[in-house]
């Protein structure tokens, strides 16, 4: 199976309730033959999806960075990666 059809594969296994981590999708993408360097993590306030509703709003600070942004961080660079962490912020007009 090539790399991009382990990745779909591994969505379809999320939306059929089955758990993929952040690291399974790291390794994906680290595969050898992708020829990653970087790696984008997306850092939402709130998403709902078909796991639930979550996102760094529904965290402490420092329980989101420590358990959940600095593993994903770390596990990157233990691969060889570089990582850019895009966060979004929602500003509400009225």
């Amino acid at each position: 199976m090539l790399p991009w059809q382990i990745l779909m594969q591994s969505i379809r296994d999320r939306n059929q309730g089955v758990n993929t981590t952040v690291f399974d999708i790291i390794d994906i993408a680290c595969s050898a033959s992708w020829n990653v360097d970087v790696l984008r993590l997306t850092v939402h306030p709130e998403v709902n999806d078909e796991t639930g509703s979550h996102g760094w709003l529904h965290y402490s600070a420092d329980n989101y960075f420590y358990n959940i942004l600095d593993p994903a961080v770390q596990y990157c660079i233990q691969n060889g990666k570089y990582v850019i962490i895009d966060c979004i912020m929602l500003v509400l007009l009225e």
